[in-house]
């Protein structure tokens, strides 16, 4: 399941890609991704707030301790 799980993320990624030319760089549409799954972890059913686990979408945030 988690192999299907990545899979559809990658065709979001892909997709990000082509709408938007300026997140061509797939680095920068990985960015968007992790930056809007954060943003709302609920907007797709296989975004769950644990989806770091689940998916294998990492979101890494700094914050100043």
């Amino acid at each position: 399941m988690n192999t299907f799980l990545m899979r559809i993320n990658a065709y979001l990624v892909r997709w990000i890609r082509q709408k938007y030319k300026r997140l061509s760089a797939k680095r920068k549409a990985l960015a968007k991704m992790r930056e809007i799954a954060q943003r709302y972890p609920r907007m797709f059913v296989h975004w769950p707030p644990d989806h770091e686990r689940r998916t294998g979408l990492t979101i890494r945030t700094t914050r100043a301790v």
